[in-house]
């Protein structure tokens, strides 16, 4: 009996030991290939870039010339980025040129097939992200519908290409895509601050969630954009129910710096939360200056260090 046991406990050591090289070689094996792949991939490209630099200032060739040189006989995801005209060196006459051949030879539809078909995970990556850097409005559904995927890379490239597409649409999509929570509200809102200041209706909208999170995010937006025109919602938000939410609306009010905001930021020095009185006296710092002495002297008392701190740095503004 105690024979069979250890021969037992010897065959399944020899098993295991026989899997664990195998599964070791083929890590070596998966690891090289991938690199050497990459290799060659990089390869083609910087040829790829050479030959068509020296290609696209030839005057032998018309238009149509270069556009099937450069668009039409390679593969779509190179072609994004020849149009995407980041390391190559043409004019941007021939770079006009060579995106409306891009959008006739029908590449974009063939990039989505690859963004939302590819069995190949990382090559539907790149798909996405040269959707995004084509700033072709058209394919936002298609980066909109990757955006909802459970797989996480999927998910973030997806939400990177739409802060490429600086859009409105695009804009309402990534401020919906804020109450998720999936990503931190810091990356979203960094990507729409790229984005001009036309988005600003979108993001006051948002700004009506009914939940705090967005709210919260969206206000800080708004401080980058400083909307005087949105001063009376603004003001609104220094009375929300969420502490984060009144302080962002300080700070923003601070950076618009508006005087008609002087009445809502004293109202917010007698706020229970402490930080939501700090960011009241830094705003009326900014905006009054000297002026806010009389306002922010009574919180050289205050209970929290950095509310006194602020007070006084308020007092010694000039």
């Amino acid at each position: 009996m105690n024979n069979y046991h250890i021969d037992f406990i010897w065959q399944l050591n020899k098993f295991l030991i026989a899997a664990s090289f195998f599964m070791s070689a083929f890590i070596i094996v998966y690891v090289v290939s991938k690199g050497f792949l990459l290799r060659r991939r990089i390869r083609h490209l910087v040829l790829l870039k050479k030959r068509l630099e020296a290609q696209a200032a030839s005057p032998e060739l018309s238009v149509q010339d270069k556009c099937d040189l450069f668009i039409d006989r390679i593969d779509p995801l190179e072609a994004a980025e020849v149009i995407s005209n980041k390391k190559l060196v043409y004019s941007e006459k021939l770079n006009s040129e060579l995106k409306a051949c891009f959008i006739s030879k029908n590449k974009i539809r063939q990039i989505e097939k690859i963004a939302l078909s590819s069995r190949n995970k990382w090559r539907r990556i790149q798909a996405i992200i040269s959707l995004g850097t084509s700033g072709d409005p058209s394919a936002l559904q298609v980066i909109e519908s990757c955006l909802s995927e459970k797989d996480e890379d999927i998910s973030y490239f997806s939400m990177l290409a739409l802060g490429q597409l600086k859009i409105v649409p695009a804009a309402t999509a990534l401020l919906n895509y804020l109450g998720k929570h999936i990503y931190s509200g810091n990356r979203i809102v960094s990507l729409l601050e790229d984005y001009p200041e036309v988005i600003t209706t979108e993001v006051i909208k948002a700004t009506q969630s009914p939940d705090p999170f967005v709210r919260f995010w969206c206000v800080k937006l708004l401080a980058k954009f400083k909307p005087v025109e949105y001063l009376s919602r603004i003001v609104e938000l220094t009375q929300d129910s969420s502490a984060d939410v009144r302080a962002a609306g300080c700070e923003c009010l601070g950076n618009i710096g508006s005087v008609q905001a002087k009445d809502a930021l004293a109202r917010c020095l007698k706020d229970e939360a402490w930080f939501v009185r700090m960011h009241a006296v830094r705003a009326l710092a900014k905006i009054l200056k000297s002026e806010c002495v009389t306002l922010v002297k009574p919180l050289l008392e205050d209970k929290e260090l950095l509310v006194r701190e602020s007070a006084k740095c308020a007092i010694l503004v000039k």
